[in-house]
């Protein structure tokens, strides 16, 4: 099965190394509803495995940028 580059699911440790923090900030970042973050269990089963998609990591990532002040903008 084929996916998308953008759409592929990523482990807890496989995200933090691309957004470059510890695991365990990414799971914080996560439960807070910051990162977006999927369960892959069955139905009705309390725990599974976490994955984060790919190009949710990404748009977090551009939702930090910030636009670089100019010259003639700066006080």
């Amino acid at each position: 099965m084929a996916t998308e580059a953008g759409s592929a699911l990523l482990t807890t440790q496989e995200a933090a190394r691309l957004l470059r923090m510890s695991p365990r900030w990414l799971q914080a970042q996560s439960a807070a509803g910051v990162i977006p973050a999927l369960r892959l269990c069955r139905p009705g089963a309390q725990k599974g495995a976490v994955r984060y998609r790919r190009s949710d990591l990404e748009a977090y990532i551009v939702s930090l940028a910030v636009e670089p002040v100019r010259r003639s903008e700066r006080a």
